[in-house]
């Protein structure tokens, strides 16, 4: 069962890896955090944030007596892209610079199975408001399930 700091790294490894962002992935808390990151320039870069998770109903509950508690916890993360923009009065429109990578964030991720056994699934993506001058940012909600178990032996 992986944890959620090997789920976060996994993700952060894999928005790296693509050519505009190497070494540009960073764990982040918020958007906040990620603000703070952008300010400091070398964009673009991409924020991995956990979004929490809920239990996953289990239809047909197969565990015997003897076995330990089992269960499917979905997990959300979102992945958050900061790029250099330009007023919309620019003659450079870097706006497709940003839809390029989230093209390119969706063809890396999804589907993916690494610690986990489960794919990766997108969820949908968005714009992201910042009062961040000279700045925009645009984030990808994704979502996989893990195995959960808990220590006591069912009765």
């Amino acid at each position: 069962m992986p944890s959620i700091s090997q789920l976060t790294s996994e993700i952060v490894s894999l928005v790296s890896g693509l050519p505009e962002t190497t070494d540009k992935g960073f764990s982040v808390y918020n958007l906040d955090d990620l603000q703070q990151v952008a300010s400091l320039g070398g964009l673009p870069i991409v924020g991995v944030s956990y979004e929490g998770g809920d239990p996953v109903e289990n239809k047909a509950d197969n565990v015997s007596s003897r076995s330990k508690a089992t269960g499917l916890f979905r997990v959300r993360f979102s992945v958050i892209l900061a790029l250099a923009y330009e007023s919309a009065l620019s003659s450079t429109d870097t706006k497709v610079d940003a839809t390029d990578l989230l093209d390119g964030l969706r063809s890396t991720m999804l589907g993916y199975i690494g610690v986990n056994t489960r794919p990766w699934r997108f969820v949908g993506e968005a714009p992201t408001p910042s009062d961040l001058e000279g700045v925009i940012f645009y984030g990808q909600a994704w979502e996989t399930d893990i195995v959960i178990t808990g220590d006591h032996i069912r009765s």
